[in-house]
Order: structure tokens, then sequence, then C-alpha cells
């Protein structure tokens, strides 16, 4: 994963801080936002690898917004949706088919929580 730049877009700093300095620790640049407004801003200022964000923020669905953004204006850029909805809602998402792909703009979906070495599969694989 070396020489990724990725956007971390959580609003958890434990988390952002713990899973930052795995990327760095493994060759990669990372920012670090709390929301979609500030990743938004981000995303206008930089060109970004991968962004990694959480399903919800502000709103409920603002990572599915979030990664619609990021598909329509830079779709090279890879997106991974990492959030506890199913752990804490039982509400299981995936892109696991066309049709969920087709709806959720992201290219792998991760339930928190997760281990590390499972997000750098993931990311591998991207």
């Amino acid at each position: 994963m070396k020489n990724i730049k990725i956007l971390l877009v959580d609003g958890d700093p434990v988390y952002t801080s713990e899973v930052s300095e795995q990327l760095k620790a493994d060759g990669s640049t990372v920012d670090i936002v709390e929301n979609r407004a500030e990743a938004e801003k981000a995303l206008a200022a930089a060109k970004y690898d991968l962004v990694i964000t959480d399903l919800v923020m502000e709103k409920a669905d603002s990572g599915f917004s979030l990664a619609f953004h990021i598909k329509k204006d830079a779709p090279e850029t890879k997106v991974i949706i990492a959030t506890d909805v199913n752990s804490r809602h039982g509400v299981k998402f995936s892109v696991d088919t066309e049709a969920e792909r087709a709806w959720i703009k992201a290219d792998a979906f991760l339930d928190k929580p997760y281990r590390y070495e499972q997000l750098a599969t993931v990311i591998e694989r991207l």
C-alpha cells in the first residue's frame, strides 16, 4: 500500500487515529476529516487514490451521498464504506451484486469493527 493517498472520513477520533497510524505504517499518506462537508472540501483541494468513509455522519446516508459525489466527479477514486450499521441496527449492506453497485457507489463495504488485515486485503484487491 505504499504511495497511496487516502482520505479517511469518520467522526470517531479513536478509530481514525488507529486506522491512520496503521495505514501510514504501511506507507500511505492519510488525511483525516470528520464529515461529508469536510470531505468534499478536501476532495476539491486534492486528488486521492482512496476514500474510506463512515456511512452515518451528518445524516443517516451521508456516506452514500459522499460516495455518489466521488464517483461522479472522480470515478477512478476507490471508495470503501466502513460502518457499524450492521452491528448496531442489523442493517446489512454490500456491493456484491450489480444491483447493489448501481445504487451504492462504493467499491467495497466493511462492517465495523474489523481487523486491520481485512482493510488491508480490501485495499490490495482494489
